[in-house]
């Protein structure tokens, strides 16, 4: 389970020009801007119907909303209804990467760039956020807001994990930045979905995998993808498959959760719903060298071969 001191950061960096701003500048930027009127949005991700609250705010950049532009479509009954306020100033912001937490009802985090409260009363779940700056520190809040109520609701999890639809097949790769998951899925002769986050999400007789729009560097889909294969990836000198036991794909996907671990009731309805998850996923490790050149020597001819995957 990643502690994600990361989560609200990473997104304003994306907007970051290499070379022409710092992240102070462009702060200062971001604060003086003056808001503008944004409309509601309904949004479909992991398998979670949101709504999204109008409110003052910047608007998305250009790459935001090419990222959130798969994920929007009329939804009349949402699940998770979102209520965002930009503000310029948090109560009790974090200095640093990480998070503070309340556990509780409601949960409260609060990092350096925003501050979440979930709340999960029948019938719809409400997340109320209060963010700093651009529409970035917005989407980072709802990552995590999103993360936190998939396994509060019992539905799935939100992983840092690319995702490559093939041959009528979810391949997930999760692991943390360096292990090659965004090579994996670029070089894939399917239809990539997800770069960095991908939800893995329980239905009543699979588990699903989707894409999503957070931290994607590569266009992401919204297209759900059955039977899904977890891949285990492990640099190495030569390329090939081999056995993964359950064991090892449950710490691999706790690894990967995106998940405060200062939620305490979050935490312990984490691993039930992890070996319940396991069951319904193929599991392999792959061990590959940089060059990518599995997909076609290893991966194609396993899952495309006449019968079930095993």
């Amino acid at each position: 389970m990643t502690s994600h001191r990361d989560a609200d950061h990473e997104h304003s960096q994306e907007a970051l020009p290499s070379g022409e701003t710092s992240l102070s500048h462009l702060r200062l930027f971001q604060d003086t801007a003056p808001p503008q009127h944004l409309p509601p949005l309904a949004l479909h991700i992991g398998g979670v119907d949101i709504s999204l609250g109008a409110h003052l705010g910047l608007p998305p950049s250009p790459g935001i909303a090419a990222r959130l532009a798969p994920f929007i479509g009329h939804r009349a009954d949402p699940t998770l209804k979102v209520y965002p306020k930009r503000v310029t100033a948090l109560a009790n912001p974090r200095h640093d990467s990480h998070f503070t937490v309340e556990s509780g009802t409601p949960l409260k985090i609060t990092g350096s760039l925003f501050s979440l409260r979930y709340n999960k009363p029948p019938p719809h779940a409400t997340l109320h956020v209060e963010y700093l700056g651009s529409y970035d520190a917005l989407l980072g809040a709802l990552r995590l807001g999103l993360a936190h109520h998939l396994v509060h609701r019992g539905r799935g999890l939100l992983l840092h994990s690319s995702l490559a639809l093939f041959a009528g097949r979810g391949i997930l790769f999760p692991g943390p930045s360096g292990t090659g998951k965004t090579t994996a899925v670029s070089s894939c002769p399917g239809t990539l979905l997800s770069d960095e986050i991908t939800a893995l999400v329980r239905k009543t007789h699979d588990v699903v995998a989707w894409g999503t729009p957070f931290g994607n560097r590569l266009p992401p889909s919204a297209i759900p993808a059955p039977q899904v294969v977890l891949l285990r990836l492990l640099k190495d000198q030569h390329d090939r498959l081999e056995e993964l036991s359950p064991s090892k794909a449950l710490t691999t996907l706790l690894r990967a959760t995106v998940l405060v671990p200062g939620d305490t009731l979050g935490v312990q309805k984490l691993l039930p719903l992890v070996l319940e998850l396991l069951p319904s996923l193929t599991l392999r490790t792959l061990r590959c060298t940089k060059k990518g050149r599995y997909w076609e020597t290893l991966l194609r001819p396993w899952l495309t071969t006449k019968g079930e995957v095993q």
